[in-house]
């Protein structure tokens, strides 16, 4: 993780609250509040339509690549996105036969 990108985070990280949207047979709503640190990692924790979840094995690669997995008390959901200035999107999945897209951004 470089200087630039760290100096990123630390601003997300000051705004805390993200809003953002999975999409399964329509958009749905969620709310997370992230934590990132200067190592390239983050974790998080939130609610949606399906229950209160944790945000676990963050990380950010120095190319702005994004992957963290989503955990509900029943299952994982897996996300892998890009990170545009503070806006990430990209495709999550469970195991193989279940996926699509997400978008989030840090509230304001």
């Amino acid at each position: 993780m470089n200087k630039k990108n760290i100096l990123k985070l630390i601003v997300v990280c000051v705004l805390g609250k993200w809003d953002g949207y999975y999409v399964q047979g329509g958009q749905h709503p969620f709310m997370v509040f992230l934590t990132f640190y200067g190592n390239g990692t983050f974790k998080g924790f939130g609610t949606d339509d399906i229950g209160d979840f944790q945000f676990i094995n963050g990380q950010i690669s120095d190319s702005q690549e994004i992957t963290f997995d989503k955990r509900y008390s029943t299952h994982d959901v897996s996300y892998r996105g890009t990170l545009v200035g503070n806006h990430i999107n990209g495709m999550w999945n469970i195991s193989t036969f279940c996926r699509g897209q997400f978008d989030m951004w840090p509230s304001i």
